[in-house]
């Protein structure tokens, strides 16, 4: 439970000239496979694999650096954790409450940097 078979990493990343400035264009693909979330057998529930997408471009001058980033390009909406609660309610019968968290939205960034 809550460790998947196979999770990966991988990161191209390109070096070029953006005019006089040197730049880079980034993407980073990472994956988990399934995995269960619970220890007992019988109260486990297995969580869907899912793969994200991060993207990045970047210019640098001799004091500077800015970069854009988008991270989770296509929006997926991972479960990354899951939580089911069975509880009695007022009136004797077994609820089940469920909590899942989820990764962060689409994000878009610009981030600068100045060396001192």
């Amino acid at each position: 439970p809550f460790v998947p078979r196979i999770q990966f990493t991988a990161i191209g990343r390109y070096h070029l000239d953006f005019g006089q400035w040197p730049g880079y264009l980034q993407a980073a693909l990472s994956y988990t496979d399934e995995s269960w979330n619970n220890l007992e057998t019988n109260l486990r529930t297995e969580q869907p694999d899912y793969a994200l997408l991060n993207l990045a471009a970047g210019i640098s001058g001799e004091h500077w650096n800015v970069d854009l980033f988008l991270d989770n390009a296509t929006d997926k909406r991972a479960q990354v954790t899951r939580y089911d609660a069975n509880y009695f309610d007022p009136f004797g019968t077994i609820t089940q409450d469920t909590t899942i968290g989820v990764n962060r939205p689409r994000t878009i960034g610009l981030r600068f940097g100045w060396k001192f």
